[in-house]
């Protein structure tokens, strides 16, 4: 598939400018407001073609034995979730990927309550229909 098909090289699967701004300005935010779990999912879940950087994966995975409860939101672990569930419901495919990716990783690595909680209660949390 070449340029201008909507292929694999193509602009079409190039990361866009405006989404790179977009997350530059989410975690500058967050920073200001020390909201440490979401500058990581942001970072790990960024708007670059590629694979969520290991460091990033790693901080919300340990985050998550930091514990508190996931209905807070403002525990670790609740925050995690609620910055995580949000990336999930971006327009962008590829901030979709890594949180799904994220996720994974999460459910391979972390904290087992967390993955049951999220089975119990994440009716509808991987439904992926904005692209249809």
């Amino acid at each position: 598939a070449g340029a201008g098909t909507g292929g694999y090289g193509s602009s079409a699967g190039r990361s866009s400018k405006g989404g790179k701004w977009k997350d530059t300005v989410k975690s500058l935010k967050a920073e200001a407001k020390s909201d440490t779990w979401k500058v990581v999912c942001v970072k790990a879940t960024s708007h670059e073609i590629g694979p969520p950087k290991g460091k990033h994966v790693r901080a919300i995975v340990q985050g998550l034995t930091a514990g508190g409860s996931i209905s807070n939101r403002w525990s670790p672990t609740g925050s995690i979730f609620y910055h995580m569930r949000k990336r999930l419901q971006e327009k962008s495919w590829i901030v979709v990927l890594k949180a799904i990716t994220v996720f994974h990783h999460i459910f391979r690595d972390a904290n087992e309550n967390f993955t049951s909680y999220v089975a119990r209660n994440g009716r509808g949390i991987f439904k992926v229909n904005v692209y249809g």
